[in-house]
């Protein structure tokens, strides 16, 4: 507009040339066109630096929008930051303190491992003592029943010829020796602690000569028979309580 006005001023200072064949402007209208051309011309010399100005607003405008979204994004990462720093730093803080911790709590852990450790060792030797103890009680297990059974069964054997034999006296009977019954009983008085008289007068009464009478070889019979059944009342109970204890051994 500056440029406008200094060219306008310039096309009124200029003054007509009267001559005809003059270069100067004769008219009105040759003074428009002349006025235009300047301000033209000075329009055009200034499009520029007007273009200049206009990149460099543009520029400006563009930066400022860059700068407002660095901006924004700085605080982001500086809130994202101090955030994290602050969790990092409890972090630490917990991690060291779980490092102190475990300094105490590892000798702890590694005392105890070693006395499991001793432990299970006694553990194990104790268990084979215990085995070794069970087959050696389950062996002399075996060898006391096996004695309690055989005893066991000649008892009941020797007591029931006992029992024969006093039944047969009752009745009456002769030849009593000659039965199996009557051999057994001989060789249970022989066997027991019976006087060699008794053993005699038992052994003639079976054999129909002269000996004791009936009434005392019965009593004889039945002090045997019943000193056998009270062996096999003790023995039994032995038995049971053997059996009992054992179990809780091997149990």
């Amino acid at each position: 507009f500056a440029a406008w006005l200094k060219a306008k001023k310039t096309v009124r200072r200029q003054t007509f040339d009267p001559n005809p064949g003059s270069s100067a402007p004769t008219s009105s209208f040759d003074m428009r066109v002349v006025a235009c051309t300047a301000v033209f011309a000075a329009a055009t010399q200034a499009n520029p630096i007007r273009k200049v100005v206009s990149l460099l607003q543009n520029m400006q405008t563009k930066i400022e929008a860059e700068a407002e979204r660095d901006d924004a994004l700085f605080a982001k990462f500086e809130c994202y930051c101090n955030t994290n720093s602050e969790k990092s730093s409890a972090a630490i803080t917990a991690g060291k303190a779980k490092v102190e911790q475990l300094e105490t709590d590892i000798p702890e852990a590694k005392a105890q491992r070693d006395q499991v450790v001793s432990e299970l060792a006694q553990h194990k030797q104790d268990r084979s003592t215990a085995t070794e103890a069970v087959e050696e009680a389950t062996a002399q297990r075996k060898k006391e029943n096996d004695a309690f059974e055989a005893e066991e069964a000649d008892l009941k054997q020797n007591k029931a010829a006992m029992d024969s034999a006093i039944a047969a006296i009752e009745k009456g009977m002769t030849g009593f020796l000659q039965t199996t019954a009557g051999s057994r009983v001989v060789q249970v008085l022989k066997s027991a602690d019976v006087g060699d008289e008794d053993v005699q007068s038992v052994q003639a009464f079976f054999q129909n000569k002269e000996g004791g009478n009936s009434g005392e070889i019965v009593g004889i019979l039945k002090e045997l028979r019943d000193s056998m059944s009270k062996r096999l009342e003790e023995i039994t109970h032995t038995e049971q309580e053997a059996v009992t204890s054992h179990n809780e051994l091997v149990a």
